[in-house]
């Protein structure tokens, strides 16, 4: 059946086309501002003195996301969530007063992020893509597993914060 497969692409256009409008609004608004690599300064040296770039930092901060969502610790994770931050899911399109309502409802027992790959859009934008295999669940529903998620981060004010997180729950036979 075609439908399917145009209803996938069509999402995966817009999801694209969103991505590129929010990378270049917070570029243009934070031209004198440099990336931070850590979420608080510019560069942060790694084991062997190389400092990392931000692509790095940014997928370390998404691992750390869901490693505090394991753990429920809800003030960690809004301290890496933007002020105007999206949710976009199977519950719709969500903002990040009730994401922050909803945090800790979900029991996440094991996790595993896969594929990830990170992409500087604009100095201060950094996208990255991965698939997410988790146990648990919510509201008395197992979790949906495999997604693959999209998130966007931007930098402001010296500090990386998420500010668009997307996932799409895996088709049962993949696409055709």
């Amino acid at each position: 059946m075609r439908l399917p497969k145009l209803h996938i692409r069509v999402e995966m256009f817009r999801t694209l086309a969103l991505c590129v409008l929010l990378a270049m609004l917070p570029a243009a608004c934070n031209k004198s501002k440099t990336p931070a690599a850590d979420g608080k300064t510019a560069t942060s040296p790694d084991t062997k003195g190389d400092t990392k770039g931000p692509e790095q930092a940014v997928m370390e901060l998404e691992r750390k996301t869901w490693e505090l969502a394991k753990t429920k610790d809800k003030t960690a994770a809004a301290s890496l969530m933007a002020d105007d931050f999206i949710d976009v899911g199977e519950g719709g399109i969500v903002n990040r007063s009730k994401v922050l309502d909803a945090f800790g409802q979900a029991t996440i027992s094991v996790y595993s992020l896969d594929q990830m790959q990170a992409a500087a859009l604009a100095p201060t934008v950094v996208a990255v893509t991965y698939k997410a295999t988790a146990q648990g669940s919510a509201q008395g529903r197992p979790l949906p597993s495999p997604v693959y998620i999209s998130s966007v981060w931007v930098s402001r004010n010296g500090h990386w914060l998420n500010v668009l997180y997307h996932d799409t729950t895996a088709a049962k036979q993949g696409i055709q």
